[in-house]
């Protein structure tokens, strides 16, 4: 899981003119911020038309509660790249998106609030190129983009692309390895199994 934890080679970069003073840092980390919360917010008003998945995407063809078909792609995407798999199959991947889908949807209302954020930043190309991402759509975007984006957000100067990385990280892989044909990966035997015990044996 190459994306399932931190890393700390970026503390041994030698730091850039732009982070020499700590003032020129907090203000650069609250203009990015600001900046990908505005964007989040002008998404809306620069698409009229909802974002929506691909055509050849069968992600749609799935019920969501939170997740639309264009925040379903995007995550879709991260699977393999995340995962350090080389492809998901269909059910595999339905199943994951289902997971998250539950997960999210169970979120508190500030929570679910920060994740459309992202969503809604990664739905729209001009958006999401500016912040890092790949420009093309995510069901066309190679292997390379993707590593490259998260590893930017990974180690990124600015908080609010690291909370990202983690979030979205996080949660697929705890939605990945919940699952019980996960557990033989991880060693994991499963829960235990409760054994009644009989009332005679009880007393």
């Amino acid at each position: 899981m190459p994306h399932s934890e931190h890393t700390q080679a970026n503390a041994d970069k030698p730091q850039t003119r732009l982070s020499t003073s700590r003032r020129g840092f907090l203000q650069l980390s609250l203009t990015s911020s600001i900046g990908l919360s505005l964007a989040s917010g002008l998404v809306p008003a620069l698409v009229p038309v909802k974002a929506e998945a691909s055509e050849s995407s069968s992600t749609e063809k799935l019920e969501y509660r939170f997740l639309t078909p264009s925040s379903a792609e995007f995550l879709a995407a991260l699977f393999p790249v995340v995962l350090a798999k080389t492809s998901l199959n269909q059910d595999e991947n339905n199943a994951l998106l289902m997971a998250l889908d539950k997960m999210i949807f169970h979120f508190n209302a500030f929570n679910q609030k920060q994740m459309q954020q992202l969503f809604d930043v990664m739905a729209y190309a001009p958006v999401r190129f500016v912040a890092g991402a790949p420009w093309a759509n995510w069901p066309e975007a190679s292997h390379e983009d993707i590593e490259s984006f998260l590893v930017g957000w990974r180690d990124s100067r600015f908080e609010l692309k690291r909370m990202g990385y983690l979030s979205v990280c996080k949660l697929i892989n705890l939605c990945w390895y919940a699952r019980k044909e996960s557990f033989a990966q991880t060693g994991y035997p499963g829960p235990p199994v409760k054994i009644p015990t009989s009332v005679s044996n009880s007393l």
